[in-house]
């Protein structure tokens, strides 16, 4: 059976581990770029007797990812040895449930931080009785700036020796809009927004990161989102929040290298979780427990991953395509989040009829008139 927290530092070793290594971050690039070279290659290619120099190419990437993969994969460090917490922000929904149960399943006691308290105390006594681990909630809106709520938490931090970090935590706008509809709508919404995608991160890596550094040994995850590589018009503000973490990511990953700490960026595509509100496609869309096992793995060898290979290669695609043809993709990309946003309206409304909202990621409250506003403006 599994017991609620009394400061164990010191629990025996887990027989499970999970891998994580070395950065090989110029590797990847190149892998990178040669695909895309492959890609987009044929189309500026009339002469067909060329044919044979892009079949080379292909194989010469394939070569290189296998080689890559099985070189760097030999480098694994045991995941359980990086400490005895694992602390999950957002972790009663989707990604960050998911991850809380696989970090368990290696051994680790788990550091639940949510909102909800009834959902944080269910999520943590199913990993209890589940796994056999120690788990500690801790209540925090983080789309508040309160100085007691991040000195509470920090105090909850101090005495463990957490291991794992994973900055999960994040919201959405409540539909894709116009920038400044959004701002005449909801004066709270950027604000709310940037105090849970990226002060959140900021505050929990600092908490945590002077223990990493004394002791020498941690893993941070920041999960961001391929919207942070790709145009997505509509939905700026995420989309930069995105990219905040992208660049905080890489930059603390060769900062603390040398200190036995690995920071990996987590590239998100589409995942059936309620933020995302899509439904599952075999190989591009998987389930949350599904992508964090597959992302858990690439944290093995590279500094940044997409975290499940259909994703990576939707992003290869687009990057491809928006290199070749950028006037179509343009267009086309506003054309899907446009679409996108007037769906969500229209579910908002029906949700007003209901009398109900049950978008749990967004905090803001909605009115007919705001709806009507909206709907009013032109696409």
């Amino acid at each position: 059976r599994g017991r609620r927290f009394l400061s164990q530092k010191n629990d025996p070793p887990s027989s499970l581990h999970q891998s994580v290594g070395r950065d090989v971050r110029p590797h990847v690039y190149f892998v990178q770029f040669c695909i895309v070279f492959t890609v987009i290659g044929p189309f500026g290619v009339f002469n067909f007797k060329m044919d044979a120099v892009w079949v080379a190419v292909v194989v010469i990437v394939l070569f290189i990812v296998s080689v890559s993969y099985v070189v760097h994969s030999w480098e694994k460090v045991d995941i359980r040895q990086t400490g005895s917490w694992a602390v999950v922000t957002g972790a009663t929904d989707g990604i960050g449930k998911s991850f809380c149960h696989e970090l368990a399943e290696l051994g680790m006691n788990v550091v639940l931080v949510s909102r909800n308290v009834d959902k944080l105390q269910t999520c943590a006594k199913e990993i209890e009785e589940t796994f056999g681990v120690a788990t500690k909630i801790i209540q925090a809106d983080f789309t508040s700036l309160d100085k007691e709520m991040y000195a509470r938490i920090r105090r909850e931090l101090d005495d463990l020796d957490v291991g794992v970090l994973v900055n999960n935590v994040g919201i959405n706008l409540i539909h894709p809009d116009y920038f400044h509809v959004l701002d005449e709508r909801h004066d709270e919404t950027f604000q709310n927004l940037i105090n849970c995608n990226i002060t959140s991160a900021v505050n929990m890596t600092r908490f945590v990161l002077s223990g990493m550094v004394e002791r020498r040994r941690g893993l941070i995850i920041n999960v961001s989102s391929v919207f942070a590589q790709i145009p997505a018009p509509f939905n700026g503000l995420y989309s930069a929040s995105k990219s905040f973490l992208a660049k905080f990511s890489n930059d603390l990953a060769l900062e603390y290298k040398t200190f036995g700490i690995h920071v990996h960026l987590l590239r998100t595509g589409f995942v059936v979780t309620k933020l995302s509100d899509v439904e599952g496609i075999f190989g591009f869309v998987p389930d949350p427990k599904t992508y964090v096992k597959s992302a858990l793995k690439q944290t093995a060898f590279i500094r940044d991953s997409d975290g499940y290979f259909g994703h990576w290669l939707t992003r290869m695609v687009f990057m491809a395509l928006w290199a070749v043809v950028p006037f179509i993709m343009d267009p086309l990309m506003k054309a899907l989040m446009s679409r996108a946003r007037q769906k969500r309206i229209v579910k908002c409304e029906k949700c007003l009829r209901e009398k109900s909202i049950p978008i749990a990621a967004t905090p803001w409250k909605w009115s007919k008139n705001s709806i009507n506003r909206v709907t009013n403006k032109e696409t």
